[in-house]
């Protein structure tokens, strides 16, 4: 997996904490160039572990 620079993640987790996880995969994307399954997987693990909460909110406003 590509690595990400502490201010990279910052940028990445700065939208993560607004919610925009779309835009945090995209994100990801540009800083790594890797694929979208793999941006996709390394964000929604990044949004899970580090702001638990908006991600179960997330999660639960997306299940429906």
């Amino acid at each position: 997996m590509p690595r990400l620079t502490d201010a990279e993640w910052t940028r990445v987790d700065s939208l993560l904490a607004q919610g925009q996880v779309l835009a945090a995969v995209v994100l990801y994307r540009e800083f790594t160039r890797c694929g979208i399954a793999e941006a996709k997987n390394a964000v929604g693990e990044r949004f899970r572990t580090s702001f638990p909460d908006q991600f179960r909110e997330y999660r639960d406003v997306n299940d429906d």
